[in-house]
């Protein structure tokens, strides 16, 4: 289990307690990047006689096997329209052997509902193959629900509905539009409940990790911290010359078109999928971001019929016996701010498994667990703060209990769904997911922390006297977020000042009021209006910099 797998945990433990699929009770920000995956952790919790950190795992597991059995049935039965032979599962076999797959079916994270639906999708678009254009319907449907999976799988999902619409060439327009509806019915379904509900036409994350925003240098790191330490361009060379090639070109002459269609469209698709991932600058995590795209590329090869052409693809084997036995993955030394994530964590809390809060720290006696001694607190670090030894007091009609917090996973699901964590890295708080960045920091999609000014304007008491000792964010953190290296600059009591003062302002109103609206036609239909208004909304750093461009 991963710490932002955790962040999965709260959403689900929000959603049963009633609050909706948010990060904080009464504020609604989306936290969670696949809204699919939440739907499924919280059909487990309530199907499932687990704790819901073992139910995340083995849905987790459950699901890649789910996608790769499916891929391989899927592989085979396309060999079989070429004209069939002996079955070696070797795209599977590229697969599994790479540490980072396991790592992340595994960690409470979408990844093995990643491979799911990218198996899955490969099987129902081959029955439709096969089929003679019959079953299109339930493929249409599965093909589109890649957004809701994880937002950038639109990519993938573009791919498999042109091939679609191209192997149902010479049918009626209206069937085709069909097809399109039935495509996008699912994920136009929950875009426009996001922006009714979240005022928001995308996911927090991507505002916190700025996902429109090209940033290739870094991306290209991503891809070798992938690629290189096991060697990867050996088995996506040996089987796109002596599989994927053939594969479609035996289907092309056998006359399959659709199949042949399908047969390419996941190697495009996944080609152009790792495009945008590197084009975004990629992850923090190891290779997390770039698993499904190897799986798209590797889906009709899961499964190789031997035949003359195609016998030369068992020269992956001995790439895979090194693999497994002598590469290893790169270990949680970051290198351009990119780390092996599970390897960090072991080390970090002396563990070799990670599933439940206990595993964390977070138990009984435990090293990171905290009580709350009173109500109406701020707490940071596990700890009440205070003032001259006395609580510092929050503002009126602020929750009872307040934390602060780096990393929210553990700490978030830890600390209960009645508990108000503000997230200072932005994947949580709506705030700090918009703030400006006007130049990119060495840890990727952890680059906006929240100054501390703007947490103390929204949470503690005007009558309390600003100190800027008593929320200083860690040095560590100051070193790779160029949003808290800003605030370093000024006099922090101004900087209150003028956060009070910004968050008044019209647009950082605006954005307030979207997160807190009631459910009310009109207040969803304002909420849908803001969404499109405040997409490339952005706030600076520095309050009192906010100020002067926001008031």
């Amino acid at each position: 289990m991963s710490d932002d797998g955790l962040i999965n945990l709260r959403v689900v433990d929000q959603v049963m307690s009633g609050n909706g699929p948010v990060f904080n009770a009464g504020e609604r920000v989306e936290a969670a990047t696949s809204p699919l995956w939440i739907a499924l952790l919280t059909a487990g919790d309530l199907l499932l006689p687990l704790r819901l950190e073992w139910v995340a795992v083995v849905l987790g597991i459950a699901s890649t096997v789910v996608g790769v059995g499916a891929a391989i049935t899927g592989s085979a039965r396309l060999w079989e329209q070429a004209g069939g032979g002996v079955l070696v599962p070797l795209g599977a076999l590229c697969l599994v052997v790479i540490p980072p797959v396991w790592d992340f079916s595994s960690s409470g994270l979408e990844g093995g509902l990643g491979l799911c639906w990218i198996g899955t999708s490969l099987l129902l678009l081959q029955r439709w193959a096969s089929s003679g254009g019959r079953h299109v319907a339930a493929a249409a449907v599965v093909c589109g629900l890649g957004p809701v999976v994880r937002p950038d799988f639109v990519v993938l999902s573009g791919a498999l509905l042109v091939a679609l619409l191209v192997g149902e060439r010479g049918t009626a327009v209206a069937h085709r539009l069909r097809l399109v509806a039935l495509f996008a019915a699912v994920p136009l379904a929950y875009e426009l409940f996001r922006m009714a509900y979240f005022g928001a036409l995308v996911p927090n994350t991507y505002f916190a990790k700025e996902g429109g925003r090209a940033n290739w240098e870094q991306g290209w790191w991503y891809l070798r911290d992938l690629v290189g330490p096991y060697r990867l361009w050996v088995p996506v060379a040996v089987l796109g010359a002596t599989a994927i090639v053939p594969l479609v070109v035996l289907l092309h002459r056998q006359h399959e078109r659709r199949a042949a269609l399908v047969a390419a469209a996941f190697p495009v698709g996944g080609l152009l999928s790792a495009l945008a991932i590197v084009r975004g600058g990629g992850d923090f995590m190891h290779a997390r971001m770039l698993l499904p795209s190897l799986f798209a590329i590797l889906a009709p090869v899961t499964a190789v019929a031997l035949r003359r052409r195609t016998a030369w693809a068992l020269a992956v084997v001995p790439w895979a016996a090194a693999c497994l036995l002598a590469f290893d993955s790169p270990g949680s030394t970051p290198r351009h701010g990119i780390a092996d994530h599970r390897a960090g964590l072991h080390e970090l809390l002396g563990r070799d498994r990670l599933v439940t809060l206990d595993d964390f720290g977070y138990g009984p006696g435990g090293p990171n667990a905290f009580t709350f001694d009173d109500e109406h607190r701020l707490y940071a670090d596990g700890r009440p703060l205070e003032l001259g030894g006395r609580p510092v007091s929050l503002v009126p009609g602020a929750p009872d209990r307040v934390v602060i917090a780096y990393g929210v996973g553990a700490v978030g699901y830890y600390a209960g769904p009645d508990t108000h964590v503000v997230d200072m890295l932005g994947l949580g708080d709506a705030l700090a997911a918009r703030l400006w960045l006007d130049e990119r920091g060495p840890l990727p999609g952890h680059e906006k922390g929240l100054p501390p000014a703007w947490v103390w304007a929204r949470f503690i008491d005007p009558s309390v006297e600003p100190d800027p000792a008593l929320l200083a964010p860690p040095a560590v953190l100051v070193e790779v977020s160029p949003t808290l290296a800003a605030s370093r600059e000024g006099d922090f009591a101004a900087e209150v000042e003028a956060a009070r003062a910004a968050l008044r302002c019209t647009e950082l109103a605006d954005l307030t009021e979207s997160t807190q609206r009631t459910s009310a036609p009109a207040a969803l239909a304002d909420n849908a209006v803001n969404a499109i208004a405040l997409f490339a909304f952005r706030v600076p750093p520095r309050p009192i910099d906010a100020h002067d461009h926001l008031c």
